[in-house]
């Protein structure tokens, strides 16, 4: 398993729960699981990881020759380079996480014909598993997205009028989203 901070890799590796000589594969922790062989796990690891590597290199070469050709436009024919870069990077993100997406469902796909072989947890005990699930590294890690938010609310604007509040009330739903996690995961992983 990836230990990346943001692996969607440990993510997708993580639905497959062992059991037994096989694993027990769950799309979400309230959907029914199906058992699947430790080679068809495998290869739907294996799937994820090469769809995952081939949507970010395209990302990568797509920016790059789109940013290219932003900086011959704005040099033939002059103009800021602010609204078409934001689009670019927008609309390549769009078509990464769809991508993604496609490759993070295969499984699930791939076995609804099998009868399942448990039912999915109940809501409530969903809920629990993952917020243990949940890292501690992950929430501090929108806590680092939060500031850089406020930093960009307030390096943009520091009188904080018009768009900086913005990115502040931004930034402030960001940590208020984070205390409110984390205190529901102290709870859980403490029995209450």
């Amino acid at each position: 398993m990836s230990n990346s901070l943001f692996s969607a890799q440990a993510s997708f590796e993580g639905r497959f729960e062992p059991e037994g000589d096989g694993y027990l594969f769950r799309h979400a922790l309230t959907s029914p699981g199906y058992r699947v062989s430790a080679e068809e796990r495998d290869r739907f690891v294996a799937d994820f990881a090469r769809t995952q590597k081939r949507a970010l290199r395209t990302v990568f070469i797509l920016m790059l020759v789109l940013g290219l050709a932003g900086v011959a436009w704005v040099m033939a024919f002059g103009g800021k380079m602010d609204v078409p870069i934001a689009m670019t990077v927008f609309g390549l993100t769009l078509v990464n996480v769809v991508v993604v997406q496609r490759a993070w469902d295969a499984p699930r796909r791939a076995l609804s014909d099998r009868t399942p072989a448990t039912e999915g947890l109940p809501k409530d005990q969903g809920k629990r598993e993952g917020l243990r699930r949940l890292r501690w590294t992950n929430l501090a890690a929108v806590c680092g997205v939060a500031a850089l938010v406020a930093w960009n609310g307030y390096a943009g604007d520091p009188q904080l009028s018009g768009h900086g509040r913005a990115w502040l009330g931004m930034a402030g739903f960001l940590v208020v989203l984070v205390a409110v996690q984390a205190f529901r995961k102290w709870r859980v992983e403490r029995g209450d």
